[in-house]
């Protein structure tokens, strides 16, 4: 049924794999040994020349027991099965953890490290099936600081406390367990503490430039308006000036209609002649002029929007306002 072979060999390795995507070419770790003439149950094949068996008898895979909830007076013995693949490479939350316990590996990220596992009661965390020692008591108890502090808004979590208190546990030797624990809390801390500390730089900075802002715009507003009447007929006035965001021979071609009244050229619009507008434009640059426009947009993105003019006239003026002695924004 080519569901069943037979061994062929002697000492044939039976080496632990997975159907997983991330694991799937780690087959390093022997499980076994299995002599000519055993039977094994096939469930598939893999293309790297393995075939993919259902575990012989002492064989074992192993999970955590923090991430187990024992079940008491069941009495019954647990069938053996074989995992299949899922759909998502991160597994998904379970009731095993439902007791608010921290996850036993370091994140990958420090974007993962603040969003980790948040916790759901505020249960101590025990080491069931494990021998209780101080050191693991006390484990528990930090366990149950950090909790706390995960409830908190993640710019208000600060852990140097809990770091204090993991690192003696983290250096002593007496039980190894508790201090490859108490590293790997460390580890997280670590790094959930620079993302928090990188997410409140970003905050404050955010606030200052949001501070800036407020100040250029106020001071706009003092700034006073000192420009003449626009004659009538006109759409806009001020002395025609290149652009350096549209330089000759860009497209769109726009020219800066500037603020004589300012010692410090400000733009009042940007001007595009129409191809076919007939304008000879070089003879109207850095003159006072009128523009009258077929058409008018705005150009956003800074603190204040500035008019975009499509013009088909340009008008040479006289009597240029003189320039102003009044504070400028720039």
């Amino acid at each position: 049924d080519n569901k069943t072979g037979v061994v062929s060999g002697n000492n044939v390795r039976v080496r632990a794999g997975s159907v997983l995507p991330e694991f799937a070419k780690n087959k390093y770790v022997v499980q076994t040994k299995l002599s000519r003439g055993a039977e094994v149950s096939i469930l598939g094949r893999d293309p790297d020349g393995y075939l993919r068996i259902k575990p012989p008898e002492g064989v074992t895979v192993w999970v955590h027991n923090g991430y187990v909830a024992i079940l008491p007076g069941a009495g019954k013995p647990v069938s053996q099965s074989v995992a299949q693949p899922v759909a998502a490479t991160v597994p998904p939350k379970s009731d095993a953890v439902a007791d608010g316990s921290l996850p036993n590996e370091a994140p990958t990220s420090a974007t993962e490290a603040v969003a980790a596992a948040s916790p759901k009661s505020a249960a101590a965390w025990t080491f069931r099936g494990l021998p209780e020692t101080e050191q693991r008591r006390t484990l528990a108890e930090i366990d149950d600081l950090v909790r706390a502090e995960m409830e908190k808004p993640v710019i208000d979590r600060e852990f140097t406390t809990m770091g204090s208190r993991y690192e003696p546990v983290a250096e002593q030797t007496e039980d190894e367990f508790a201090s490859r624990y108490a590293t790997a809390r460390l580890r997280q801390l670590a790094q959930m503490s620079s993302a928090i500390g990188a997410l409140r730089s970003s905050r404050l900075r955010d606030e200052e430039l949001q501070t800036l802002r407020r100040g250029f715009v106020d001071e706009r507003a003092r700034i006073r308006e000192e420009l003449p009447p626009i004659p009538s007929g006109l759409d806009a006035q001020g002395v025609l000036r290149t652009s350096a965001l549209y330089p000759v021979g860009s497209f769109p071609q726009r020219y800066r209609l500037t603020d004589p009244t300012s010692k410090r050229d400000r733009t009042l619009a940007y001007v595009e002649v129409r191809p076919n507008a007939g304008i000879d434009v070089a003879s109207f640059l850095d003159r006072y002029v009128g523009v009258r426009a077929t058409g008018k947009r705005l150009q956003t993105g800074g603190i204040q929007p500035v008019p975009i003019y499509m013009v088909d006239e340009i008008v040479l003026l006289e009597d240029e306002p003189a320039a102003s002695d009044s504070p400028d924004e720039g």
